[in-house]
């Protein structure tokens, strides 16, 4: 349990029963799955410090732990401090005298670009970062996606690079069919279907220097189902049926007390208008 799984979720992996499932490698890492009996375990005697305990629980979970080499590329860190939002790398230096004002390393996770020509003020970079769309992204998305992966580009111009992200589009018969988006040399936009609104980007970088080497993006299929379905329900021609039910009238005339401001008429335009008015407004 190198990640400490059981530590953070307060049980524990049993090492006697755990299985290795699946080891992959390439050029600079390897995929190693374990799987392992998870145990989380009850009052009385042994819980999950020795024996099960007949209130314990257990499950099956899967780990996998990726290895990555170090590449040396000459980057240079740069140190973190509060004037800019970056993600940081952090750790320990016990060599630094024991008066340091902390014992912390803490630098800027960032990606090694260099201008192709460093005399001009606006540069090509030498080795762009390319991400490639994974062929599970719905043929329909692939334009937005590949869009919104590029709009990025307007950042790092501002640093005086162009072009520094590209992108390319996995299909089943072309030339990167076989990329894998487990390989730390690609990065990948990668789409799932877990019926919740999710998404991740997960990077790795030098635990030494910062240094950006990959990253991916995992992006959930209801990220679009769900604001298309909201749309369906909250848009003004759903209300407009609503509101021109005569029974419905009817009934709020009736019993005015119920004629309050729902979670459908928040999200309208002039809703507090008209949470004080008598009549329901025709332009539902």
């Amino acid at each position: 349990d190198f990640s400490n799984v059981g530590q953070v979720f307060g049980g524990q992996l049993d090492p006697n029963l755990a299985r290795y499932t699946k080891v992959k490698c390439f050029d600079n890492n390897i995929v190693v799955t374990v799987e392992s009996p998870f145990t989380v375990g009850g009052p009385g005697p042994g819980g999950f410090g020795g024996f099960m305990s007949d209130t314990a629980k257990g499950t099956l979970i899967s780990v996998n732990y990726n290895i990555s080499s170090l590449p040396e590329t000459g980057y240079k860190p740069r140190a973190a401090d509060n004037r800019v939002g970056y993600f940081t790398t952090v750790r320990r230096d016990w060599g630094k005298d024991y008066k340091a004002k902390t014992l912390f390393n803490r630098y800027i996770d960032r990606w090694h670009l260099e201008k192709a020509d460093p005399s001009l003020a606006m540069s090509p970079v030498k080795n762009p970062i390319v991400f490639y769309v994974e062929k599970t992204v719905p043929v329909r998305f692939r334009r937005p996606v590949q869009e919104g992966i590029l709009e990025w580009n307007k950042a790092f111009e501002k640093c005086g690079f162009i072009d520094a992200i590209q992108v390319r589009q996995q299909t089943e018969n072309n030339e990167f069919r076989h990329l894998d988006p487990e390989d730390v040399n690609c990065n990948f936009f990668r789409w799932t279907t877990t019926g919740t609104a999710l998404a991740v980007g997960p990077s790795r970088s030098n635990p030494l220097t910062g240094q950006i080497y990959d990253a991916d993006i995992v992006f959930d299929d209801a990220w679009v189902r769900v604001p298309i379905e909201a749309h369906a329900l909250f848009s003004p021609s759903t209300l407009v049926s609503v509101m021109d039910d005569p029974k419905l009238a009817a009934f709020l005339q009736a019993h005015p007390e119920f004629d309050v401001v729902s979670r459908r008429e928040r999200l309208l335009p002039g809703y507090n208008e008209q949470f004080a008015s008598e009549e329901p407004r025709p332009d539902y």
